[in-house]
């Protein structure tokens, strides 16, 4: 109820909304696409430090985790370390890749229909 007679600039971030229908206290729905996939690959690698990659595998994580450049570079913060704390290495194993992204984003469901392998 407040809402309405605000008249001050009032932002809100959202999980996506299932429905673009918003309410009249509302002016605008702005939705953020993520960057293409060139771009977060270029992140991706720059990212993990030279840590010299696949790009096939890199191409594979980007579709499963589409994300944007600010959240590739924190996961690479958060691999690195990762990495130094749990073998002493200084760049971090492919599999310590998937562990990190999954605790911070959901995987992209693909229907079996379109190329999603069955479990």
């Amino acid at each position: 109820m407040e809402m309405k007679f605000n008249k001050n600039m009032f932002c809100m971030v959202t999980l996506p909304m299932k429905s673009h229908t918003i309410p009249v206290e509302f002016n605008l729905i702005l939705e953020l696409e993520y960057p293409t996939e060139d771009m977060q690959m270029s992140c991706w690698k720059q990212s993990l430090n030279g840590y010299k990659v696949n790009d096939n595998e890199l191409k594979t994580v980007i579709k499963q985790y589409p994300m944007h450049l600010s959240e590739i570079t924190l996961i690479g913060q958060h691999l690195s370390i990762r990495s130094i704390v749990k073998s002493k290495a200084d760049r971090p194993a492919w599999k310590d890749i998937e562990d990190v992204i999954s605790r911070y984003r959901k995987k992209q469901s693909v229907p079996l229909l379109f190329g999603a392998k069955a479990r």
